[in-house]
């Protein structure tokens, strides 16, 4: 059977089959894109983003926008070059409040002088910095990083371009890339030495745990057991943490270097250090230092120190503990002439020695004459006791004994004091040697606070760098020059003797008696007539830096209240500016800043048994606490601590007599935290009337405010 349709009807069915593919096929597409595509945003880079970009050099930021053509990411390895944008079209200027950017120029590696040094362990050695530093701890680099220093505002300088600092060629910055590059170099190879060692140390410790457990003379003692078997575990883990710590560090470290790209310019710090005479070390690509050994102001401070001595030395380098300990300085011959002042040392022979030293060949100053000195072994008590008769019939004896050396004071005997020995030295004795081996022997200096010395030396040969040093600046108001010779205890073999080296005080100390008066007369000592005097220097020492600590607690003061702090800082910060040993000085001039302490030690009282802390509103009154103490920083915070009779003691009650006035309340709160915030466990206040109650509020943090008196007969301490 046939089926006939109509022309017509063909037409029509065509047209209808025709549309209904164009429709489903648009629709399938439509469907298609939904489902598959990826839900991100795309950004066409044919033309310039008018989207704000972060600094062009901030390696942290990845922005999804570029002005540049598409680039697949397959290769992610570090590009020397920023990429430069394609010219703008004529487009809406969009203004910003930060300046432009230039991104025409090429990535900087930046670093800075050794002021910031990066926080890496490298292997002690002895050397110079520009700024001593008291070091950090040290942790492992951080490989991401593609910067070795941040630098605070620092603009890369393109060495193509003119050179924005007067002063610095170009032919003088390619000579510091040089370095730079070679430092480099240098560096890779070190640290792939380091790597080699390591390695070599870690693989022979897991040789020896998988081979030498079944060999007797290896395991010794260790049963030859299963619990054996753990023990020689036990045994290799403790042997191969470290090294195998060591050698990841070492590992991360050297990928680090050879991740770097090329260095190609110079920050504007960097130009700086060049006008003043540095170049890049060629040791490490983390420091900076001077070609030119007469432009260094360090090594120049240190040969003017050692020729400044009474024994003068050669060259820069500070005596040893060796030469300290024994008396000795290169230079000088020195020969035991006690022979001579026999009848005067009569029966203290072991004990008080004289000695002549006479300038050798090694001496740079031609001129010195010979000179002679009296040592003192202060462990010997009877020999202590009559050293001060036996000093000046010895002085009246010979014109040319200008010296005087006591040793080993406070050591047999902590109460041990030689003030009354520096107070009687003959006029003709201008260079004082002092051994402190007891913190408390430091007393002993405020003996000297009426003579004038041309040198004082002051060691010790227990722990030189205790944060428990505290020196009396008063003492030392009329001594010219106070020599330095840093020896840290802890880095040397004890075994070897004896060793000394230079005190590092932390802190300021006053003693019974001394007024605030007298407080402000040593504080003027520290930071301004004295200020170059490392002994004043605190932890840190060099320009700028000062002891932290100031104790308090053998006077009757027990506030800042009346100490001219705004006056020393004014003379502090214009000294750091002008410093006398470093040419650029005002140059690098950080600028203002405002004496702070770290630690404020002051006296507590005793009645009847009972610790207790004694305040006057008018005292606080102007206390300056919330000033002059520290910012709390993670790891360090100010503190407070309250000693009776050197003992120090806490959770104790605090009385406060008479009226709030001016800001004692906001003293007396930052008081309280800083005391509570480093152990004192203070719980109670007490104040004298419900009125001067009702000013600070019922409590100050955890401590509560009460009203009552303390006692001095009541057990219970109050009335």
């Amino acid at each position: 059977m046939q089926i006939y349709v109509p022309r017509r009807r063909k037409l029509i069915i065509l047209a209808a089959s025709a549309m209904v593919l164009v429709g489903g096929s648009f629709a399938s597409s439509l469907a298609n894109n939904f489902i598959s595509s990826s839900h991100e945003i795309h950004y066409s880079s044919s033309t310039p983003s008018i989207v704000n970009k972060n600094n062009p050099n901030d390696l942290t930021y990845v922005s999804p926008v570029v002005n540049s053509d598409f680039k697949p990411q397959e290769n992610n390895q570090p590009k020397v070059d920023l990429v430069k944008p394609k010219e703008e079209t004529p487009k809406e200027v969009i203004k910003q409040e930060t300046p432009k950017v230039q991104t025409k120029i090429k990535e900087p590696v930046v670093i800075t002088k050794i002021e910031t040094p990066v926080q890496r362990p490298s292997t002690p050695r002895r050397s110079l910095s520009l700024s001593p530093r008291k070091p950090a701890e040290v942790s492992p680099p951080n490989t991401q990083t593609r910067s070795p220093v941040i630098v605070q505002n620092s603009s890369p300088v393109p060495t193509t371009r003119q050179n924005p600092v007067p002063g610095v060629s170009q032919s003088r910055i390619q000579y510091a890339l040089e370095r730079y590059r070679k430092a480099l170099a240098n560096e890779i190879k070190t640290i792939e030495f380091r790597v080699s060692n390591l390695q070599a140390e870690v693989n022979e410790i897991e040789r020896s745990y998988k081979e030498d457990f079944d060999k007797d003379h290896i395991r010794g003692k260790i049963p030859k057991t299963e619990a054996g078997r753990d023990l020689w575990k036990e045994a290799y883990q403790r042997r191969i943490d470290l090294p195998r710590y060591n050698l990841n560090r070492e590992k991360n470290y050297l990928e680090y270097l050879k991740s770097l790209p090329e260095k190609t310019s110079l920050t504007l710090e960097e130009l700086k250090s060049l006008r003043q005479g540095l170049v890049p070390s060629l040791d490490t690509i983390h420091a900076w230092e001077y070609e030119d050994e007469s432009k260094n102001p360090t090594l120049n401070r240190l040969k003017r120190h050692n020729a400044s001595r009474t024994f003068n030395t050669p060259s820069w380098y500070s005596l040893s503990p060796w030469n300290i300990s024994n008396g000795e300085f290169p230079g000088w011959s020195k020969s035991d002439v006690s022979s001579q002042f026999s009848s005067e040392i009569s029966s203290f022979t072991n004990s008080i020695k004289v000695y002549e030293y006479k300038p050798n060949s090694e001496n740079e100053d031609k001129n010195r004459q010979p000179l002679k000195l009296i040592q003192l072994d202060a462990n010997d008590n009877n020999a202590f006791e009559k050293f001060q008769e036996i000093m000046a019939k010895i002085s009246q004896k010979d014109s040319k004994v200008q010296a005087i050396r006591i040793k080993n004071i406070g050591e047999a005997n902590s109460l041990q004091n030689a003030s009354s020995i520096l107070e009687a030295i003959p006029s003709q004795i201008n260079t004082v040697s002092v051994f402190l081996n007891n913190v408390n022997a430091t007393k002993s200096l405020r003996g000297l606070e009426s003579k004038k010395l041309k040198e004082l030396s002051i060691y010790t040969e227990i722990n030189s760098v205790s944060d428990e040093w505290s020196i009396n600046p008063n003492g030392l108001k009329n001594v010219d020059f106070i020599s330095f010779d840093y020896n840290n205890q802890a880095t040397f073999d004890q075994s070897q003797g004896k060793i000394g080296g230079s005190i590092v005080f932390s802190g300021l100390r006053w003693e019974k008696g001394d007024t605030v008066d007298k407080i402000n007369e040593g504080l003027s000592i520290v930071f301004d007539s004295k200020i170059n005097q490392r002994v004043f220097q605190g932890n840190f020492g060099g320009k700028g830096g000062w002891p932290t600590t100031l104790d308090f607690s053998e006077t009757d003061v027990n506030t800042f209240k009346g100490i001219k702090f705004a006056e020393f800082d004014k003379t502090f910060n214009e000294k750091v500016k002008n410093w006398e040993d470093d040419p650029h000085a005002e140059e690098n001039y950080p600028g203002f800043r405002k004496l702070k302490f770290t630690r404020f030690i002051i006296k507590g009282s005793n009645s009847n048994g009972a610790n207790s802390l004694n305040f006057k509103f008018s005292d606080l009154d102007g206390a300056q606490f919330t000033e002059r103490f520290s910012e709390s920083v993670p790891g360090s915070s100010p503190r407070v601590d309250v000693k009776i009779d050197g003992r120090q003691i806490n959770s104790y009650p605090v009385y406060i007599s008479g009226s709030p006035t001016g800001d004692s309340v906001e003293q007396l709160r930052k008081f309280i935290s800083v005391a509570n915030g480093s152990g004192n466990n203070i719980s109670q206040i007490f104040v004298e009337s419900e009125e001067a109650r009702s000013k600070i509020g019922s409590t100050i943090g955890t401590a509560q405010v009460l009203v009552g008196r303390q006692s001095s007969s009541s057990s219970s301490g109050l009335i």
